[in-house]
């Protein structure tokens, strides 16, 4: 009997380290886990294209004012001099999500025109675990569903960052050839202005994308040697599941060619793409090798414009061909233009640059949306704030600098005039903005919502700015971005007294607290007849201070139909 009891103890002990062993490891990777698969866009050989940036139609910046990541937690990572991202990704319901794409993009590749972007790409497990390893110490821009942030990767560090779904839709198929054949790997893309939703086929050309929210959105699919998928259009309900949908690819036409100077020398490492398609998803893009050779696959047949970008200088539109399948089409590209530009970004006060400061340089007759044509150029300075632009045409240009920081003043754009064969240098200097913060308040102490406050500044050349806000639910209100000077406070309203403050002194750069109270004073009643006595309804009254001929600080109220005010 004993004996029994023993094992039947034993039994129960086992079941419990099983049930804790299955419980505590769902969702949490390994203590030291293999990486999941992460997969990088770079040409496979010399020259090849790598697969094109995965962007969403041309007005659908994503990477916009992409904020500085709050989320995450950092951890230790094994090599001192590198980094890494990992987190786990969930469902809307809070279980893992099991492949689901995570991108990553260098932010330094944020100087290179849109359509030469690519991502990195890790493939979520089963546990709805990802991971990228060893990456250079930068800051890396981070998508995954609606989460698009700045991630600043440090040495010795790993930034965990975990991600959770927005809805609970789902949208599957296949991603087949013209012959109806499955392919893999294929990436598929659910997106719209605000989500974007990445996976990756299997090995038998199916694809299912999970935690899609309701709304319209746009399904894509890409694979290297094909031409982009013609985008199909979905309009999704809530955790409605869309399946069966068959997505496909057509073998691309190549197009080939060399990129060479004003002189005839070919010129390596020079970007060539296809124009954006809105109703494709992104481009074909390559790069030239050391010769200035180039290869293009997957182009669509048809018309086709080239356009052309290297680093430091502007995206150029490039010739325009009729590419015919089967058989060779060849193009030469000329990079005519031997100006070039530095500009030097200073603080006034000296304090470091903002992280996201760009350069922006633009022909003066250049068209300003990112769609038409050839765009501007942007730079990012280094950590000096020196940038230099090579490779420009002679003619005249637009400079300006660009951050999402509101501690600068915007910079007035400047003009700059290039010659052939010649440099010009620019200096550019960031003036510290100030802001008032205030907040209205009644005579009794209480919050003073919705009251709009008018803002007079003289700036000490004499240049006057006017503005206005409005208080929030907590009485507060703000001004910013403005420039030093002496500044005027003033609240007109019905019901109020007439509320100033003038004289007020706003150092450059300074944050400047307020408190201005309101007053309802006395309150006035009477009623308006006309002659005979009857009652004159919708009269406006103005109750003026003696002695002020402005008629700016009024009260003013409009009779009833009882002719009462």
């Amino acid at each position: 009997m004993r004996l029994r009891t023993v094992w039947l103890y034993l039994l129960i002990i086992l079941l419990a380290v099983v049930t804790l062993l299955v419980i505590f490891r769902d969702g949490e990777p390994p203590l030291d886990p293999a990486p999941p698969a992460t997969v990088t866009d770079v040409p496979a050989r010399t020259p090849t294209p790598p697969p094109a940036r995965p962007d969403g139609p041309a007005d659908w910046d994503i990477f916009t004012d992409a904020p500085l990541g709050t989320t995450f937690r950092r951890d230790r990572y094994t090599d001192p001099t590198k980094g890494g991202i990992s987190g786990h990704v969930h469902d809307a319901q809070g279980r893992p999500a099991a492949g689901v794409m995570v991108e990553i993009i260098d932010a330094m590749v944020l100087g290179q025109p849109s359509q030469f972007f690519t991502t990195t790409k890790a493939h979520t497990d089963r546990n709805g675990y990802y991971a990228f390893m060893d990456l250079q110490p930068d800051r890396y821009y981070f998508l995954c569903g609606i989460e698009r942030e700045l991630l600043p990767v440090g040495a010795g560090e790993l930034l965990v960052r975990d991600v959770v779904l927005p809805g609970s839709g789902k949208v599957s198929g296949d991603v087949v050839d013209a012959a109806g054949r499955h392919i893999f790997p294929a990436f598929v893309y659910l997106i719209n202005a605000q989500v974007r939703l990445v996976t990756r086929t299997t090995e038998t050309g199916r694809f299912q994308i999970a935690g899609a929210p309701p709304g319209a959105f746009q399904l894509f699919a890409r694979a290297d040697g094909f031409t982009p998928s013609a985008r199909k259009d979905l309009q999704l309900e809530e955790a409605e599941d869309e399946s069966g949908i068959t997505l496909l690819l057509e073998s691309g036409c190549v197009v080939s060619g060399v990129v060479r100077d004003g002189a005839g020398r070919g010129l390596p490492d020079v970007m060539v793409s296809t124009q954006p398609d809105a109703a494709r998803l992104g481009t074909v893009s390559t790069q030239t090798d050391a010769a200035g050779l180039f290869e293009l696959e997957g182009v669509p047949a048809g018309r086709v414009t080239l356009q052309v970008w290297a680093a430091g200088t502007y995206t150029r539109v490039g010739p325009t061909l009729e590419v015919v399948p089967d058989r060779p089409n060849t193009v030469e590209i000329v990079l005519a233009g031997t100006a070039r530009l530095v500009v030097r970004v200073i603080s006034s006060d000296g304090s470091d640059l903002p992280e996201d400061l760009h350069v922006v340089l633009r022909p003066r007759n250049a068209p300003r949306s990112r769609a038409a044509g050839a765009g501007p150029l942007r730079a990012q300075p280094d950590a000096t704030g020196r940038c230099e632009l090579t490779r420009l045409e002679a003619g005249t240009y637009q400079v300006q600098v660009e951050t999402a920081s509101r501690l600068y003043l915007p910079v007035t754009e400047r003009s700059v005039e290039l010659r052939e064969d010649a440099g010009q240098e620019v200096a550019i200097t960031l003036d510290r903005a100030a802001s008032i913060n205030g907040v209205i308040r009644n005579t009794d102490g209480s919050t003073a919502r919705n009251f709009r406050v008018g803002l007079t500044i003289r700036e000490s050349g004499g240049r006057v700015q006017r503005r206005s806000a409005s208080s929030d639910a907590d009485g507060r209100f703000v001004f910013d971005l403005l420039p030093a000077g002496i500044a005027t406070l003033e609240i007109n309203a019905n019901g109020i007294l007439p509320v100033k403050q003038d004289n007020l002194t706003v150092p450059a750069g300074a944050d400047v607290p307020v408190t201005l109270t309101v007053d309802r004073g006395t309150q006035l009643e009477g009623r308006v007849t006309d002659e005979d006595g009857a009652p004159c309804p919708n009269v406006n009254v103005i109750a003026r201070p003696y002695g002020d001929s402005s008629f700016r600080a009024v009260s003013q109220a409009i009779t009833g139909p009882d002719g009462r005010y």
